[in-house]
């Protein structure tokens, strides 16, 4: 059970990394057109350094691209506030979480259909 909390504890903080990264990489100006794709660079960077697996690494970049307009006005809004990109960090965690809820969902939907499938193989295969 502690291993669990603490698994979750694990990816929240590399969650949050990386939606700091992405915010940090947009805003700052050096890069010119390329912050988008030098941000994308970090926060990769950041998720693949934490040991996630690598599709779950492009969970946050499928998140901005979903909903484009939200993205934008989260990193406008975190650009004028006073406490930072803590707002931003939140909608990009919310994002991460939502697309690990699916890629889990997508998965147990994988698993039991290959069980399914080996089960009726199993079933039906003539008897030796």
């Amino acid at each position: 059970m502690f291993r669990c909390r603490r698994a979750a504890r694990d990816e929240e903080r590399r969650g949050r990394d990386a939606g700091a990264g992405r915010h940090s990489g947009v805003r700052s100006r050096h890069a010119g057109d390329g912050n988008g794709r030098t941000a994308r660079l970090l926060e990769l960077a950041i998720l693949l350094e934490a040991g996630l697996p690598q599709p779950t690494c492009h969970l946050l970049s499928n998140h901005y691209n979903q909903a484009r307009p939200a993205y934008y006005r989260q990193l406008d809004r975190a650009s004028k506030a006073q406490n930072g990109p803590y707002g931003f960090i939140a909608y990009a965690l919310t994002g991460f979480v939502d697309g690990l809820q699916d890629q889990k969902r997508l998965i147990r939907e994988h698993q039991w259909q290959v069980a399914w499938v080996h089960f009726v193989h199993e079933s039906f295969s003539p008897c030796a």
